[in-house]
């Protein structure tokens, strides 16, 4: 039993996606009275095709959330998605359940001779030879009414993805990849990829010059000007650069101003700016402790190195007959380079260490070997 979700939503001017519509195709066996049926909950779709006409197009701007909590977080149902983490994320801060049982058909693409980047436009084309128009790319899916067109677009993203996941399973089991795919399909079940991240970590998404912090004081203005700047953000639901620029933000951690008059208005929008200041100086009186710890950049050796490896593992990935993107970006080969041994280094675990075999160890310098 399954169903298939996809997300529309609109995403310029805040913090958080505001969600506009939530396509599902339920599979045959999948309990009629489990999805809502009748306007408002539903945008009802009047259309001639038999297969558009099985598409449930939820609105969330009329639909209780708890509609679909249940079903997210059933394990008895497959939630198959294409490019999945962005529609749950979205998905779950609307209605507040953690997924289980995710089939992923982008990552799956890639243990079956496809790339995992493919498009659901190309992978439909690929596999069932469906060519869907790509009309309605611009549409604001806040507004109603949505327009007969606009419903039968978002119908088309959910209603052939059941039969192309079921071929995807079916070319990885001739491939001999199916338990791989299915491992890293485990992996989208983990709660982290769709909680929101700690304000206090928030840090760590700012672009940092990482040479220029020279002392604790410089580090904690970051960490603390950062988590300031985040849950400013989310309680206002805009997005981080209207409250603060990162390059700004980084610049007073470094160096902070004499006076706030030696900030713009158009650096720091006035209505931020005391409260800016408030936390700059907390920061100043802090006890140095607890400070965020910067890696510094790979050295240009373990650059070099990381680009060995790739080609090593794109050659291991192409005899296995799976993507070699999916084993891992040019981050996760650098610090493999700096950290071989380091517990969360993913290319050390499951399936992708079966791939890999030796063919990085054998690329490692003497010292990283002892």
């Amino acid at each position: 039993m399954h169903i298939v979700l996809d997300t529309e939503f609109v995403w310029q001017r805040t913090y958080y996606a505001n969600l506009g519509l939530i396509q599902a195709a339920p599979s045959a066996d999948f309990p009629a009275g489990r999805l809502p049926s009748r306007a408002p909950r539903i945008l009802p779709l009047k259309t001639d095709d038999a297969k558009r006409a099985t598409a449930v197009l939820i609105d969330p701007l009329h639909c209780p959330p708890d509609v679909l909590a249940g079903i997210v977080a059933d394990s008895s149902v497959v939630k198959i998605f294409h490019d999945a983490v962005q529609d749950l994320q979205h998905i779950c801060r609307w209605c507040g359940a953690l997924p289980v049982n995710v089939f992923d058909t982008r990552v799956a693409a890639g243990f079956a001779g496809l790339s995992s980047t493919i498009s659901l436009r190309l992978l439909l084309s690929e596999l069932l030879g469906i060519d869907l128009p790509k009309t309605e790319t611009r549409t604001d899916w806040m507004k109603r009414p949505l327009s007969r067109e606009q419903l039968e677009y978002a119908a088309d993203d959910v209603v052939y993805l059941g039969t192309a996941a079921e071929k995807l399973v079916e070319r990885a089991k001739d491939l001999g990849t199916c338990e791989w795919m299915m491992e890293e399909m485990k992996a989208l079940d983990d709660p982290s990829k769709y909680q929101e991240d700690d304000i206090a970590g928030a840090w760590k998404h700012v672009k940092i010059p990482v040479r220029a912090f020279s002392s604790p004081r410089q580090l904690i203005r970051l960490r603390e000007l950062a988590s300031w700047r985040d849950g400013t953000a989310r309680r206002r639901n805009l997005p981080r650069s209207w409250v603060v620029d990162d390059k700004v933000l980084v610049s007073v951690a470094l160096n902070p101003p004499a006076s706030p008059k030696e900030i713009s208005g158009k650096e720091l929008p006035r209505p931020f700016a005391a409260e800016f200041f408030e936390v700059l100086r907390i920061a100043g009186e802090m006890p140095e402790e607890n400070v965020p710890e910067l890696r510094d950049t790979a050295t240009s050796n373990n650059r070099e190195l990381a680009t060995k490896m790739m080609a090593a593992a794109a050659e291991a990935a192409g005899k296995a007959r799976v993507d070699a993107a999916l084993l891992g970006s040019r981050s996760d080969f650098t610090a493999y380079c700096q950290n071989p041994d380091g517990p969360a280094c993913r290319l050390n675990k499951g399936w992708r260490r079966e791939v890999l075999g030796d063919a990085l160890v054998k690329l490692l310098p003497t010292d990283k070997l002892i």
